[in-house]
């Protein structure tokens, strides 16, 4: 069995380099492999058809299409300044929590958002000092960490990385999105997400302020983003849960 981590449904990598290195871990560990190591016999696969690369292919396995729900701590509640910030868009930005992006990158782009007349939610993890932002405008608030499952409820568009558990996490709330990519999995996303309809996407090395104004305007301007963002909700709730799955993994394992 194998839980799949690709909001669109591949490998960012080559497939072999990928095969090669888990087949040594598991040899370590355990006795060789005799199935495939990358899909087992079966695998669970959040990406809905419209970011689902058309290239992919399941070979053998058995493809369990299943809803990806955002996790959040529960001990964490939403920042009280989303709540009491509702009178013009809100922008949720964030490079995720394994430190993508630098704070340079984050500068530009909130010198771009703040030219608009929009409040901006930023995550930066713990991978610079907050202060390091310098002076901003009240209509940005930083934060470390937030409950990203209920953050993307409350806003307008999420400005992001392009890490398959973000834009899932978005797509899943209908949120337009401007994706930032830098690696991994990032470009596939972006490009699936761009093609969608449901977002746009920069291009590697594109991050300024300016292009990160005129994507926010982009989608702020067209409804046909807000739609699209709105198909492939609908396309990732009709989904199984996790919790409807289980009966499906028991008759596997059986």
């Amino acid at each position: 069995m194998c839980l799949d981590l690709w909001a669109v449904g591949g490998w960012h990598v080559k497939s072999d380099e990928l095969e090669r290195r888990v087949r040594a871990v598991w040899a370590e560990r355990s006795v060789p492999l005799t199935l495939d190591p990358l899909l087992g016999r079966a695998h669970l696969d959040p990406a809905p058809p419209s970011l689902r690369h058309p290239a992919v292919t399941d070979g053998d396995s058995i493809r369990l299409p299943t809803h990806q729900i955002a996790w959040g701590d529960p001990r964490t509640s939403l920042t009280s300044w989303l709540t009491h910030h509702r009178s013009r868009p809100v922008v949720y930005l964030t490079l995720g929590t394994v430190g993508w992006g630098s704070v340079d990158l984050v500068r530009d782009a909130l010198a771009g958002m703040t030219e608009l007349p929009v409040d901006v939610l930023v995550a930066i993890g713990s991978y610079f000092d907050p202060t390091q932002l310098g002076s901003l405008p009240d209509s940005v608030r930083v934060e470390r960490f937030v409950r990203q499952d209920l953050v993307l409820r409350q806003v307008d568009l999420a400005v992001h990385h392009g890490g398959s558990g973000t834009l899932l996490a978005a797509a899943a709330e209908g949120v337009p999105q401007l994706v930032m990519p830098m690696g991994a999995d990032q470009f596939q996303n972006a490009d699936a997400l761009a093609l969608s309809g449901a977002g746009v996407a920069l291009p590697q090395g594109g991050v300024t302020g300016a292009a990160v104004r005129n994507g926010v305007q982009q989608l702020m301007d067209d409804p046909n983003y807000r739609e699209a963002a709105n198909r492939v909700r609908g396309e990732i709730l009709a989904l199984p849960t996790p919790a409807e799955r289980i009966d499906d993994l028991m008759v596997l394992l059986a």
